[in-house]
């Protein structure tokens, strides 16, 4: 599983929050999560970067709910080599990110970081 740090910003109308993992496997791995009561609406700039190698990976994903479902969209997604995928679902309170990566592993970690922006 991911190792997970967080700090935030909060403001009046908007708060954005910056999260760093790091993801040592190749299944799925929550990078962020927040509270759906606290948010129907999110917008994530996601960056990937190996221990070692010259490879990055970064995306832009907005994701909207209501409660139950939700929906992910994936975009401006630029990469030299492609690190991994992210996926996004509702685990009881929580609004979950993931991130799988196509070849993490005991030797080469990768480093997820992710600014997630909500309004209030």
């Amino acid at each position: 599983s991911a190792n997970a740090t967080a700090k935030a910003l909060i403001l009046d109308n908007a708060a954005i929050f910056s999260n760093t993992a790091t993801v040592s496997n190749t299944t799925q791995n929550i990078v962020d999560s927040f509270p759906k009561a606290d948010a129907d609406f999110a917008k994530l700039i996601i960056t990937v970067k190996p221990s070692s190698g010259t490879q990055r990976h970064a995306a832009e994903i907005l994701v909207i709910h209501d409660g139950t479902n939700v929906l992910l969209t994936e975009y401006a997604d630029l990469y030299n080599t492609s690190l991994g995928a992210f996926d996004v679902s509702i685990n009881n309170a929580n609004v979950e990110v993931y991130f799988t990566s196509a070849a993490a592993n005991a030797t080469v970690t990768q480093t997820v970081k992710v600014i997630r922006q909500v309004t209030r």
